[in-house]
């Protein structure tokens, strides 16, 4: 019998010997190829295992090709997860360490920003960071200089929205963080490196004291 036929060739082909009426193979033959071909989708049956190595050989040489792809996606994927993550720890702590300096008194609030940081502080090590630059920013009348800042890092508070001229009273604080610290730096080997980069968070809250 032929090699390599599909399950339609294979019909037509002995069709065709039929009408011919050779015969070609007995019933127990016919039985058995008919059956090859059901398994494994060609009249040769187990014929076809040669074949295998090879397609197996192609497939592992698409993967390995894809791989670098791969692992780029699943660096950038883990990356940019941790940074969005860990950012809106961030963002808590700002509101945290704005919370603070809005509860102190005006006479203090120069010297303030010790606590303020210690508070943003605080809220970070539940991630096991801190802060490199806390910024606070006034408009509260005998609150002193406005802005202090505290931490060597650069970074700079938001230029909007704008702290009011005059009344109501508010504060801003501006938690600045080293990317380093949110996230392991996986792309740096793909030209994208955390180091040297900041992140910062602001809060702009009313003064009640």
């Amino acid at each position: 019998m032929p090699n390599h036929l599909e399950r339609h060739e294979v019909c037509s082909w002995i069709s065709r010997a039929r009408d011919r009426n050779v015969r070609i193979v007995t019933q127990t033959q016919l039985i058995t190829a008919m059956r090859r071909v059901c398994r494994f989708g060609t009249s040769s049956g187990l014929h076809d295992q040669p074949d295998r190595p090879l397609r197996q050989a192609v497939v592992v040489v698409e993967l390995i090709l894809m791989m670098p792809v791969l692992l780029v996606f699943l660096a950038a994927l883990i990356e940019f997860g941790l940074i969005l993550a860990n950012t809106k720890v961030v963002a808590l702590a700002s509101r945290t360490a704005a919370k603070i300096a809005a509860e102190t008194p005006a006479s203090s609030l120069p010297f303030s920003i010790s606590t303020v940081r210690a508070g943003a502080n605080a809220v970070l090590a539940t991630a096991q960071m801190t802060s490199c630059r806390v910024i606070l920013e006034h408009n509260v009348p005998l609150g002193g200089a406005s802005p202090v800042i505290d931490g060597p890092c650069t970074c700079s508070a938001p230029s909007s929205p704008a702290l009011p001229g005059g009344s109501p009273n508010a504060v801003r604080v501006t938690v600045c963080m080293e990317l380093s610290q949110l996230t392991p730096n996986l792309l740096a080997a793909f030209g994208f490196s955390t180091t040297g980069r900041t992140v910062s968070e602001s809060t702009l809250y009313p003064y009640e004291n």
